[in-house]
């Protein structure tokens, strides 16, 4: 029996994230200075804020996993 060689799919997090359905919010409290450095970290990246804080947590929760 052969083993079949599957290429892998590339796909984008746009792509991801557009087939998935945001339907949940999250508030969060912080000081006007924290808002703004955090809106501007996102602006940095290119990222809208909620793009950027699902990637923090995406890296962080990675980071964690790997310990």
């Amino acid at each position: 029996m052969s083993k079949k060689s599957t290429k892998p799919v590339a796909v984008t997090r746009a792509e991801v994230s557009a087939a998935l359905p945001k339907t949940e919010t999250i508030q969060l409290r912080l000081s006007a200075t924290e808002k703004e450095a955090v809106k501007a970290a996102a602006t940095a990246c290119g990222r809208s804020v909620s793009e950027y804080l699902l990637e923090c947590h995406r890296l962080v929760a990675d980071k964690l996993a790997k310990g």
